[in-house]
């Protein structure tokens, strides 16, 4: 099973609804604090905005400490597409 916020987040984002994917991924992250899904649509949703170098690089180090043990490292949050140029159920 898969948190359905990391589905939402993801069709957020492909959707550019960026402020409502980023909100998606804040809450995800409150209720499952340090969890790598959440914190990689946070990392997207900040890349996109470009606005917060600060907060980007502290997510990215959680990202990466927190993915370091995985076994498959995601490169989007709906696991449905193992990569970004995969079509996938958020395309």
């Amino acid at each position: 099973m898969q948190p359905v916020r990391h589905i939402l987040g993801a069709l957020l984002l492909v959707k550019v609804e960026i402020e409502e994917a980023e909100a998606v991924y804040r809450a995800d992250i409150k209720l499952w604090k340090d969890n790598m899904w959440g914190l990689l649509g946070l990392k997207m949703c900040l890349e996109a905005r470009g606005d917060a170098p600060d907060e980007l690089a502290e997510v990215t180090a959680l990202f990466n400490e927190r993915s370091s043990r995985a076994d498959v490292v995601p490169s989007v949050t709906c696991f449905c597409a193992q990569t970004k140029d995969e079509p996938s159920c958020c395309d």
